[in-house]
This record gives structure tokens, C-alpha cells and sequence, in this order.
């Protein structure tokens, strides 16, 4: 039997997970798993019998028993795995030997949830190619406008002369008068309109070739390899949801088809001109390459003032295109969300029949089919928010875009005075889509559950707001105000400090050698140190008993060196009076014995009489009486 299963975007996860199902609930060691629940069964009616007479609903248990093998151990069944949202070579995908049970669940649910959300979104006037299930993306069309206005150029070569081009020809014609800016500025057909007004006497500087270029044969060879480059950059931003080794052209291509019925499906929508993708495309290009030119001049020029309200201009239309971090994050996440979910259902799917068979068996049943259809419903919920989300991008684009071709056929047209509004949608669609798939998953339980699960649900979800209005109003109500915070990595380099502190009454300067000078009210002048004075590298401490002991340790050196000067002075006054004595004592012993011994004697008088003058001598230069 063949049953054919839908997902959105989860072929590649489910294709394992199915054959996972097949090989283990086809070998032994299931049997033997499901043989320990049947033991258990057997145990706990056993008890009952012996505890209350009667196995209390024994009955039930032993048809869903059989119900529940049969379905298991019965026929296998073929899982024909188709994914809308994958390129036609991974459309479709075969899994064999899968119980007939999870093959039938499976495709009764997700058939039913597809066939239920088409309808829908063919009802709700929503075009095919902007459908829910052609891309697994609700607001799919309306970013993909958005993010098409950032293409530039692919090939380094033709983005510096397309840049060089404009800069040269285009802008300095125009600051020549060979055309009007807000004819350059406001057109819809920039490829057009360098065709009729490129100047004759003007050339750019070719990179490629390295040679000036006159502006009129230049443009028509930049204009073919833009051609080329517009079919590389829609390749490049093509995404798949697996690793593709096999017919990657082929893949490429069918995404990139795809993307492009989705553009220009919706700028049908919205009354657009030039429903082509590829002129929608390069009309993109050629603005942002007139983007780019126009800040390259600026910058050579010096113009400042110009420059500063430029950036202003940009700086405010990308903060208005910023995501709110928890809307774009649902975008991100809850599509993945529901292939999770899906894939756990399918894949406990052992685990459940384990369950089956002991004596909760109907609770589990309840539980898990309950689980299946809760999945089913996130389908067709999320087509009505597709066509919410999608009727509000229409408003939102036509308001940006401002401007038309002919006030008679009330087209839009994506001209270079508009595009950096129209990027700035994006951000708007894609906080409003996020908000709203994050609602999906509480939607679909109150379908399951009632109303009566919705308010915890709906106070979680608002709680980022709910918090954001309760801060804001304590700051209004506190005048605590902090705005644009932001710390990490932390890194300071190059600081440059040109204030000086001027204060109501007084007023500080610092001088060459990094002192501080201060003038205060009365026209005082004191001096603070500042950096003039090295600072030690070790800071002493002197207590206050060290500073009594060396005090004391002074004193007492002080008092020992006066007593030392005191016994010096005696010592030599001593010593000066027992040679003055002994002097006279000579002097008398020579008068006395100068008849005797004139000649014995006359040197030792000598002798003393030179030590004597000595001596005084000494006491003369010492200050010694």
C-alpha cells in the first residue's frame, strides 16, 4: 500500500526519520520491546483480579490490543514524501517497509491540512506563487521585493564601473545641465534613461581595461555584463534546506524560478510597473550603483556639510529598516519549530506503541492522534496569516513608493528618491509576519483545547512588550533615562581628552609640565601637582610608637654627643694645664741649675721649650685657653 505524506520544507529531516521507523519496528528487538509492556499488562491485571475481583477495564485493552497489532505487525506500506517548498528534483521521495499505522496517521493529516490550506489561500485572492505552501514562509513575496532592492553588481570589474560610470557621466552631467536631477532621481526605467540622455563629451575611467571610456560607448557594454550578472546574483541568494550533490544546476534553476514568480506576483499585486523580475532586478542594480557614486563623490570632494545630511538621510531609513529581534527571530524559527515537532511525532513512533500496549493504552492513543491533528491545524492558520501579512505589505509598499509614471495609470515605480523607503518595509513585514507565526503554535492549542489555554499562552507572548511599556513609564516617572548602552569587547585606544574644566566660579588649567592651575572667583591662582610629580612605586607607613622611638633614638644621640663634646673640651683643658706645669717646673729647674750643668742640660730645655710652644700653639688654633 502506498500512502503519500506533506511536509513544508522537512523532506530532507523526515527522509531519515521514516526509515528509521521502518528498519526498527521491522526488527526483532521491537518485538521483544513491546513483549516487556505485554508482561507488565499481564502483571497489573493479575492484580486486580486478586485485589478486587475483576480486571477493571480489561475489555478495551485487549480490543485496542489487537487493533494495535494488527495495524503494526500487519501489512507495510510505501511512504510517498512530498515537499512543495523543495526544487522538483527533491520533490518527491520513496520510503518502504513503514507500519501501516504511522504511513496512515501520517497521510490522513497532512493531506487533509494541505488540501484545507489551499482552499484557503485560493480563496482568500492570494496569487499562487505568494502561496504558503509554494515557499514555507509566510510574507515570502513581499521580503523578497525588500531584499531585491539591495542587488548590486556580482562582478568586482562591472561594480567599479558602474560606479565610475555614474560618478563621471551621470553625475557630473547632470551637474553640467544635460538633464534634470529629479529626472535621473524620480525615473522607474534608469536603463532607459541613460539610453536617451548618456552625454556625448563625457568618459570614465575603465578598470578593466584601464583606459578612459567615452560615456556613450561605454554604457552599451556595461549594460550587457550587467545583463549577465543579474542571473548570478539571483543564484547566489538562493537557499536550501539540505545539502544538494546531485543536479545543483537543475536545483538552481527551479529556485530561481521560483523566486521570481514571487516578485513579480507581487508587484502584480501592487500595481507595479515593469512586472519583469529581471528589469525589476537591474533597476536595483543601476540605483545602488548611483547609491554608491554619489557617496564616493562626496568623500573626494570635502563637501561635509552635504556628506553629514546625506548619512543623516541613510542613517535614519536603515534604523526604520532595522528587525525587531523577537518578530524576525519567529520568523526564523517557528517554520523549523513544526518540522521538529513532526519529526519527534514520527519518530516515537516505537515509543508510543510501547506505550499502546500496556494499560494506559487508550490515553496514549488519545494523546498521540490529539498530537497529529494539533500539527495539522498550524497549515491552515498560518495561510490566513500569509494573506493578513501580505494584504498589509501591499498598504505599506504603496505608501513608500510615493510616486507614479502617470497619474493616470497609478503604477508603482522603485526609483532611487524611494528605494532606501522601500528597503525599510522589509523590516516592517518582517516584524509583523514574525509576531504573527509566533502565534501559531498557541492558536492551533486553543483550537485543540479550548479558549480557556489562550490566556497564559497570549500573556507569554506579550510579555516582551508588556515589559518594554513598564520600563519606559519608570523611566518617565523616575527621569531615569539611559539610552544606547551597549557594552562588549571593551576597547580603548587613542584617547584624546581637549576639555578644561569651567566651572560656575572658578576654572582649571593644565599646564605643559601637567601640573594644575586653578583661578578661582576672587582671581587666586593655587597649583595642584597633577602628573608634574613622579609617584614612588612603594608607598612607606610610619606608625605612631616607630615615630616615638626614633624620636627618642634622636634625643638620646643628641644628649651622648654633647656629653661626648663636654668630656673632649675637659680633657683638653686638662691636658693643657698639666703642660703649662709642667713647663714652669722646667723653666724654674733650668734658672736653677744653669751654673751646674749648662752644657748636659741645653738640649732637654730645647727640647721641652719647642713642645711647650707647641702646645701652645695648638690651644691657640683650638680655641683652647
Amino acid at each position: 500500500m502506498e500512502f503519500e505524506v506533506i511536509t513544508i520544507g522537512g523532506s530532507y529531516f523526515l527522509d531519515d526519520v521514516f526509515n528509521f521507523a521502518a528498519v526498527f519496528t521491522n526488527a526483532a528487538a521491537f518485538k521483544n520491546f513491546l513483549g516487556i509492556a505485554l508482561a507488565g499488562s499481564v502483571i497489573y491485571f493479575s492484580f486486580q483480579i486478586l485485589i478486587y475481583g475483576k480486571p477493571d477495564g480489561i475489555l478495551k485493552y485487549l480490543v485496542l490490543l489487537v487493533l494495535i497489532n494488527g495495524l503494526v505487525f500487519g501489512p507495510k506500506a510505501r511512504v510517498v514524501l512530498t515537499d512543495p517548498a523543495q526544487p522538483i528534483s527533491f520533490h518527491v521521495r520513496m520510503i518502504d517497509n513503514v507500519p501501516f499505522f504511522l504511513a496512515w496517521i501520517a497521510s490522513v493529516t497532512t493531506l487533509t491540512s494541505y488540501s484545507l490550506t489551499a482552499r484557503m489561500e485560493d480563496l482568500l485572492s492570494g496569487p499562487d506563487d505568494l502561496a504558503y505552501e509554494k515557499a514555507g514562509d509566510i510574507s515570502f513575496g513581499a521580503t523578497l521585493l525588500a531584499k531585491s532592492t539591495r542587488y548590486s553588481a556580482v562582478t568586482g570589474t562591472v561594480s567599479e564601473n558602474l560606479t565610475n560610470f555614474f560618478e563621471s557621466c551621470m553625475i557630473t552631467g547632470n551637474n553640467l545641465g544635460y538633464f534634470e536631477t529629479d529626472a535621473l532621481t524620480r525615473t522607474g526605467n534608469m536603463t532607459g534613461f541613460i539610453d536617451a540622455n548618456v552625454p556625448n563629451s563625457l568618459a570614465y575611467f575603465d578598470v578593466e581595461t584601464r583606459t578612459l571610456k567615452a560615456c556613450k560607448t561605454g554604457w552599451p557594454e556595461l549594460k550587457t555584463k550587467l545583463g549577465a550578472d543579474i542571473a548570478t546574483a539571483i543564484a547566489k541568494r538562493v537557499k536550501f534546506n539540505e545539502p544538494v550533490t546531485a543536479n545543483l544546476g537543475a536545483a538552481i534553476t527551479d529556485m530561481m524560478n521560483r523566486d521570481k514568480a514571487a516578485i513579480e506576483a507581487f508587484q502584480r499585486q501592487i500595481h507595479m510597473a515593469g512586472t519583469s523580475a529581471t528589469a525589476h532586478i537591474q533597476q536595483a542594480m543601476l540605483i545602488n550603483a548611483l547609491d554608491t557614486s554619489i557617496q564616493h563623490m562626496l568623500a573626494k570632494s570635502g563637501n561635509s556639510a552635504a556628506m553629514s545630511s546625506y548619512q543623516a538621510a541613510r542613517a535614519e531609513a536603515q534604523t526604520s529598516a532595522s528587525y525587531s529581534a523577537v518578530g524576525a527571530g519567529a520568523l526564523s524559527w517557528v517554520p523549523i519549530f513544526k518540522i521538529v515537532f513532526e519529526c519527534l511525532y514520527y519518530a516515537l513512533f516505537p515509543i508510543a506503541i510501547f506505550m499502546m500496549m500496556t494499560p494506559l493504552a487508550w490515553t496514549i492513543v488519545k494523546g498521540y492522534l490529539s498530537g497529529f491533528i494539533w500539527l495539522a491545524s498550524w497549515g491552515p492558520i498560518t495561510a490566513v496569516l500569509n494573506a493578513v501579512v501580505l494584504k498589509r505589505a501591499y498598504g505599506l509598499y504603496q505608501e513608500k513608493m510615493g510616486s507614479f509614471t502617470d497619474p493616470g495609470t497609478s503604477e508603482y515605480i522603485l526609483t532611487f528618491a524611494n528605494h532606501l523607503g522601500v528597503r525599510s518595509v522589509e523590516g516592517d513585514v518582517a516584524t509583523l509576519a514574525g509576531y504573527l507565526m509566533m502565534s501559531v503554535p498557541f492558536l492551533s492549542t486553543v483550537i485543540m483545547f479550548g479558549a480557556a489555554r489562550m490566556a497564559g499562552l497570549a500573556t507569554s507572548t506579550l510579555a516582551v512588550s508588556q515589559g518594554a511599556a513598564m520600563e519606559t513609564g519608570r523611566e518617565a516617572a523616575t527621569g531615569a533615562i539611559g539610552l544606547g548602552t551597549t557594552s562588549m569587547n571593551t576597547l580603548q585606544a587613542n584617547k584624546l581628552n581637549s576639555a578644561w574644566l569651567n566651572d560656575h566660579t572658578r576654572s582649571m588649567d593644565i599646564l605643559p609640565n601637567g601640573a594644575f592651575q586653578n583661578t578661582n572667583a576672587d582671581g587666586s591662582v593655587t597649583f595642584d601637582r597633577g602628573s608634574a610629580v613622579s609617584n614612588a612605586s612603594i608607598t612607606p607607613q610610619i606608625t605612631q610608637s616607630m615615630m616615638q622611638s626614633s624620636q627618642q633614638n634622636v634625643e638620646n644621640a643628641l644628649a651622648h654627643e654633647r656629653s661626648e663634646a663636654s668630656n673632649f673640651t675637659s680633657a683638653v683643658s686638662n691636658a693643657g694645664s698639666y703642660y703649662q706645669d709642667f713647663g714652669s717646673q722646667v723653666a724654674d729647674s733650668t734658672s736653677a741649675q744653669k751654673g751646674q750643668s749648662t752644657d748636659t742640660s741645653f738640649r732637654s730645655q730645647q727640647e721641652i721649650s719647642e713642645s711647650w710652644s707647641n702646645v701652645q700653639d695648638w690651644a691657640e688654633k683650638h680655641n683652647v685657653s
